[in-house]
Order: C-alpha cells, then sequence, then structure tokens
C-alpha cells in the first residue's frame, strides 16, 4: 500500500515536470519589438500650408491610430500603391506657437494592435514629416539555449528559413541581406544549414580575465521587414550557446481593387504633383497610373488622356532625378575642391539646366521657378561664371505662347497634348515618327514651344491637320478639333 502510495506520488510529480516543460516551450518569450518604426522626418520640397504642420506615416497596417498630445487632430488613412496606407495629420499651430517661433513640441503616439510607440518631435510651420510604422513582419523567438565546446567563447544562433537575413551585433553590419559581410575582434560570423534552415552563427571570444563580461546588442531583419532588436537580459556566458528563431509574422494578402480604388490612388497623385518636387514621388505617380492603365475595367476613352498624365509625371521624375543628381555632386566636388572650382561651375550650369527643363514644359510647378531664380544668382555670382559667359555662343530661337481649347469632337483633355514642329500641312494625325516634339499643352489649357529649327506648321497631337506658323509668329491661341 505504502508503494502503492510512493508510486502514484512519483507519477504525479513527474506529470508536473512534463506539464511544466510542455508550458515553457509552449510560451517561450518573444525577443526584441514586434513593430518597426522609421522615425519621421523633413521632406525637403514638399510644404504644408502656412500655420499648419502635416506628418505622413506610411504603414501595411489598415489599423494604424496616429495622435499627439499638444493637439486634438489625429490622422486620415489614404490607400498608398497596391498593399500599403499612409495617414496624414494636420496640425494647425495655435497663436501662442506661431507668435514665439511658429514651431510646436510633442509627442505623437502611434498604436496598431501589435503594440504603441511614442516619439518627441518638432513641428515647424509649414514643414511637412514622413516616417514609417508598421508590424516588423518577423517574429524573433528565444529557444532553449545549450552547451558550446570551445573555452572562453559564447555561441548565438539565428535559425531562419529565410535566406536573407540582416544581423547587426552592437552597430556592425555582420550578415547583410543573407551573405557575411564583416568580422570583429570580438565576433565571429558564420552561416550553414541544418535541418533545412538556415544557422546564422556569432561566435563571441570572451575576454580571458572574465567569462560573462558581454551583453552584445543585437538587430535583424530579413529583405522585407523592419529591423527587431535583440536585446540579452543576461550577459553571455562562456560554453553556452543561444538560439533564436527568426520567422515571417506578417502574411501579404493582395485584394483586387476596384477600377474607382485605383484611379482615385492616380488622382491623388495628380492633384498634388504641382507642389511636388521629389523624384520618387512623381514615379510612384506614373506607377499608380499603370495601375489604372492595367485595371480590367479600365474605360477606352479615358486611355489617352492617362498616357499624356503619365508623360508629364515620367518627364517631371527624369529631371527632377537628373537635378537632385547634380546639385549632390556639385555639393560633394565643394566639400573636396571647393566652391571656386570649375567643377563645381559645370555642375551648377547642370542643375540649372534641369531645373529649366522642368519650368519651360510645366510652368504651373512655380516652386521649380523660384529655384531657378535662386541658381542663376548663384551662377552669375561664381567666379568663373563670366569665363562661362564669354566662351558660351547665345542663339535667338522663335518662342510661341497660346491658349488651347477644345470643340466638341476633340475626346480627351487639352492638358498634355503633344505639340510638334514640322513642314507637313496635311494628313499628319498620328504620324509623328517624322516630326519634332516642341512641349505639351499645360495643366491650364497654356503652353510655350521655342523653336530651335525653322518649321512651317505646329501640329497638336490628335488634329487631322498642322496648324501654319511663319517666322514672326509669336502667339497662337488653338481651337483643338478632329473634324
Amino acid at each position: 500500500m505504502i508503494f502503492n502510495d510512493f508510486r502514484i506520488m512519483v507519477m504525479q510529480n513527474n506529470l508536473k515536470i512534463i506539464l511544466a516543460t510542455l508550458l515553457t516551450l509552449t510560451f517561450l518569450p518573444l525577443c526584441g519589438q514586434s513593430l518597426s518604426l522609421d522615425k519621421p522626418q523633413e521632406v525637403v520640397g514638399m510644404k504644408a500650408d502656412a500655420g499648419t504642420a502635416k506628418l505622413i506615416i506610411l504603414s501595411i497596417s489598415p489599423n494604424l491610430n496616429v495622435s499627439h498630445e499638444m493637439g486634438s487632430e489625429t490622422a486620415k488613412r489614404y490607400a498608398e500603391g497596391e498593399n500599403g496606407y499612409r495617414y496624414e495629420l494636420i496640425h494647425v499651430l495655435t497663436e501662442d506657437e506661431m507668435e514665439y517661433g511658429g514651431f510646436c513640441k510633442t509627442t505623437v503616439s502611434l498604436a496598431l494592435p501589435e503594440g504603441t510607440q511614442k516619439f518627441p518631435i518638432t513641428f515647424y510651420s509649414g514643414k511637412c514629416y514622413r516616417g514609417r510604422f508598421q508590424p516588423a513582419g518577423i517574429t524573433c523567438m528565444k529557444n532553449t539555449g545549450g552547451v558550446f565546446p570551445e573555452a572562453g567563447k559564447a555561441k548565438v544562433t539565428f535559425s531562419s528559413a529565410l535566406n536573407n537575413l540582416s544581423i547587426w551585433c552592437d552597430g556592425v553590419l555582420i550578415f547583410n541581406n543573407g551573405e557575411v559581410v564583416a568580422t570583429t575582434g570580438t565576433v565571429k560570423a558564420e552561416k550553414n544549414t541544418e535541418n533545412n534552415l538556415y544557422a546564422y552563427e556569432l561566435i563571441f571570444n570572451l575576454p580571458t580575465n572574465s567569462e560573462s563580461s558581454l551583453q552584445p546588442m543585437l538587430r535583424v531583419k530579413s529583405s522585407k521587414s523592419g529591423i527587431v532588436d535583440v536585446a540579452f537580459d543576461d550577459q553571455l556566458e562562456a560554453r553556452k550557446s543561444y538560439n533564436f528563431s527568426v520567422s515571417p509574422s506578417i502574411k501579404t494578402v493582395k485584394r483586387a481593387y476596384t477600377f474607382a480604388e485605383t484611379k482615385a490612388i492616380a488622382d491623388k497623385y495628380l492633384a498634388e504633383y504641382a507642389s511636388q518636387s521629389e523624384s520618387s514621388y512623381f514615379e510612384a505617380a506614373s506607377n499608380a497610373i499603370d495601375e489604372v492603365l492595367a485595371h480590367k475595367d479600365c474605360p477606352l476613352e479615358i486611355r489617352d488622356s492617362l498616357l499624356k498624365q503619365q508623360y508629364k509625371m515620367q518627364y517631371i521624375r527624369k529631371y527632377s532625378y537628373f537635378m537632385d543628381k547634380a546639385r549632390k555632386t556639385k555639393e560633394d566636388v565643394v566639400k573636396k575642391e571647393g566652391y571656386e572650382h570649375a567643377n563645381a561651375l559645370k555642375w551648377l550650369v547642370a542643375e540649372r539646366k534641369f531645373c529649366n527643363n522642368i519650368i519651360e514644359e510645366y510652368p504651373e510647378m512655380t516652386h521649380y521657378a523660384t529655384l531657378l531664380s535662386k541658381l542663376d544668382t548663384e551662377l552669375n555670382s561664381h567666379p568663373l561664371s563670366q569665363v562661362a559667359v564669354q566662351t558660351t555662343v547665345h542663339h535667338e530661337y522663335q518662342v510661341i505662347t497660346g491658349k488651347v481649347t477644345k470643340d466638341d469632337s476633340f475626346i480627351g483633355s487639352v492638358a498634355g497634348v503633344g505639340i510638334y514642329g514640322t513642314n507637313m500641312a496635311d494628313g499628319t494625325m498620328g504620324k509623328t515618327k517624322d516630326m519634332t516634339l516642341l512641349g505639351k499643352v499645360g495643366s491650364n489649357g497654356t503652353y510655350r514651344v521655342t523653336l530651335k529649327n525653322p518649321y512651317h506648321y505646329l501640329y497638336f497631337y490628335g488634329e487631322k491637320s498642322s496648324r501654319p506658323i511663319t517666322s514672326e509668329t509669336k502667339t497662337l491661341d488653338v481651337i483643338l478639333t478632329r473634324e
């Protein structure tokens, strides 16, 4: 009887141990953050209305709440691309804030179902700030450790089915997109394959005078995720191994947008393009128009108009990109060679040329006109500018301007209509291969073209015939027609 009682007690204790072990394995703690935050930075060239500041937070989550402690405003949500969202919060500065410097120091709160993060920021009147906040996209789980047989060393392993992890140790990038790119005096990195998983191994050399004196800060991300911070609660110990599992935590599901939703995204870009200056904005606008054109429900009658708008976005994107590259190259030359160097002038001239290309084609982008004026002042004040002027041959080209409207027979918008120089009078519709594109009609229905070669006609794309001009023509108002 006593033996049976003892046996039952032992079985009960063993059951408790098994249950405790299962619970431990089931509820291993999450390691690090499950959220990724790129803190907002001021967007150069993007402006908010006077007396206000705009905060833009990009996220793949439709459930983000954005608020701040110095105002009652909350963010409005808009679709952004195929599978994302843009949250816009506009803070209206108070009279006191405007009177004392035009700024507001506040703390922004970003809340997702997965968690909340806060950060301080200073809003300045007329400025726009942009950041990103979303579930990180990967989960890092701490597993049970083991023994590492080498004296004075410890091993940390990240096991994952992902072949593209990037891992930092104390701020140094050790693995980049799945490849070992650096080792340090403390850390040696290796990548192996175990049980169809990739093992990203960090082997630490611990100081000889103490076998428990390292507490590294590790960070990990995949090619499609945010960064997860991995912090050790305790210091590394010699002859021990530490293991973490990294796996995707978000399943991206593409849903089919309706035509109205797809077009609304493109329309949003087109409504705001005139105040933008980042080449990435115009590239995104062009891509958004691509989505509209590719939609199965896109009406045939609007395709020409969309293609014209897309050409505009691509044109501005091209020259804003070139202009930005020229400016950055100029700044690098100034740092290395000095402002008076000839290469600084060379890239200043290039920056001014690309800016002028944009404003000549699309005069509605008035902030480029302001920038062009500043570049002209900078160019004229450069020590070598007079030499450049003396060696430059100037030509007086014929310039023609005008206002464009349309009659009922012309289908589509006048905005974006191509204007060609030609010496053909009739039968020219669609035969632009042998013509010279001089420019396009602006969004306000006006145009300005420069004839660097003499032409007898201007052809407005979509019409059946050309419009006669002479060498004396300065203004030509046009009513577009297909008759």
